[in-house]
């Protein structure tokens, strides 16, 4: 409000007016003051010469810059150069009585090279889609990582299981001893251009391992028998020839042990004792002429007799196959 309208509005109150003409003026002048108040608040706030206070909402005017602290970004001082705006100084607080207010009032433009100095936690520029496909990988090779754990403790267990149920078998194998099957059968044999009737009694194992027969002889004979070191490998079998005058007609997986005939009579038989070392003889077979082999039928009459021998056979080439092959792989 100027000095003229308010001298005009001071004449009106001292004339002769009504109590309601001189409240209204009142009035008056309250809402020109209070309107001229709005008017101030709405309008731009005066910019900051050299060496005032400057703030986020009232800064610099053109060609100075704001200089303020990097503790408090909001409060500085205006200073002339730089480019305008706002540039830290450092951790000193600044205000306008301050030794760089009040210098020569200018500030030179901020390096390009120099970073401004920040505080507070560093914000990250990864991309969240990536950083949450990492997590998930990094989860995913964990539980990879577990489960191979757990297959391999598991393989190791069963391998473990597998190995103690071999030897297991293997160790009930030895110490029950060789297993043989044996045939009794006679035969026609060339000798000076004479037919000469003998018997055999073929020995075939039947282990998963080597045996070595170690004695032969009558089961009514007293003596140790004949001695012998002979190793028969699974599947092999091993003839004993008897009722001949020698031996030099025979095969090489025969031995002549005894010229006069074994089965006279059906009381009669062989005693055969086998090991899996030589050193050791851990079992012995009877095989009387009667057919029975220990007190078990050799052969029957109810027509398995056929079947049996077919299945010996089988078992006695496969074993055959199986060390040729040993025999190739070693060679």
């Amino acid at each position: 409000m100027d000095a003229e309208r308010f001298d005009h509005l001071t004449r009106r109150l001292g004339s002769g007016k009504t109590r309601r003409q001189a409240l209204a003026a009142l009035g008056a002048v309250t809402a020109l003051w209070m309107q001229r108040g709005r008017a101030a608040q709405l309008g731009p706030p005066p910019c900051g010469t050299v060496g005032k206070p400057c703030t986020m909402l009232a800064g610099c005017c053109a060609g100075l810059t704001c200089v303020t602290s990097a503790i408090n970004t909001n409060y500085g001082v205006c200073m002339s150069g730089g480019n305008g705006g706002t540039v830290h100084s450092g951790t000193s607080l600044v205000s306008p009585f301050s030794d760089s207010a009040q210098s020569t009032g200018t500030v030179d433009a901020p390096s390009s090279t120099t970073a401004p100095t920040t505080t507070g936690t560093t914000t990250s520029t990864t991309d969240p889609k990536a950083e949450r496909l990492a997590k998930r990988q990094e989860r995913k090779n964990r539980r990879s990582a577990r489960r191979s754990k757990v297959k391999s403790r598991r393989a190791t267990k069963a391998s473990a299981r597998k190995t103690r149920r071999k030897e297991a078998a293997e160790a009930a194998i030895l110490a029950a001893g060789p297993e043989l099957e044996f045939e009794y059968f006679t035969k026609q044999l060339l000798i000076e251009g004479e037919s000469t009737k003998y018997e055999e009694l073929r020995v075939t194992n039947v282990s998963p391992h080597p045996a070595v027969l170690t004695a032969v002889k009558l089961n009514s004979d007293l003596s140790p028998g004949t001695s012998l070191s002979k190793s028969l490998a699974s599947g092999a079998s091993y003839g004993f020839v008897s009722g001949i005058v020698n031996g030099d007609k025979l095969e090489s997986d025969q031995f002549w042990w005894l010229q006069e005939p074994v089965c006279t009579s059906s009381d009669r038989g062989w005693i055969i004792k086998a090991a899996f070392s030589g050193d050791v003889e851990n079992r012995t077979y009877t095989v009387l002429c009667d057919g029975t082999v220990n007190g078990v039928p050799l052969t029957s009459d109810d027509g398995t007799t056929n079947k049996k021998r077919k299945k010996r056979k089988r078992k006695q080439q496969a074993a055959r196959r199986k060390n040729r092959k040993k025999k190739k792989k070693d060679n």
